[in-house]
């Protein structure tokens, strides 16, 4: 019996690559993954109500906000997330099967 195997792996290869490449926050958290999962309509909407990083802030200071144990803990409280480092696993995650589905 002869079976047929059809490699398509340069197509699986490019669908990793355009999913695992650098990405925003913007991009990692849509607004369909925040308003499923949060109590905000996007990313901004919840990092502005954790009142965490001022309006005047450098543009330095929204990524060290986000790595703190109260923005975690924010997350927790607004989320169906126990931590950021879960949510964004699972924002990761789901960025991952959109690629290979489409």
């Amino acid at each position: 019996m002869n079976v047929k195997f059809e490699w398509h792996g340069d197509e699986v290869l490019r669908r990793i690559e355009n999913a695992t490449g650098q990405v925003s926050l913007p991009d990692l958290f849509p607004a369909s993954f925040m308003q499923a999962h949060t109590k905000f309509g996007t990313l901004d909407a919840m990092v502005t109500a954790s009142q965490l990083v001022k309006d005047d802030a450098t543009s330095e200071e929204p990524a060290a906000a986000l790595q703190g144990e109260v923005w975690s803990q924010f997350v927790a409280s607004n989320s169906t997330f126990s931590s950021w480092g879960e949510m964004m696993s699972a924002a990761a995650t789901e960025r991952l099967k959109k690629a290979f589905e489409g």
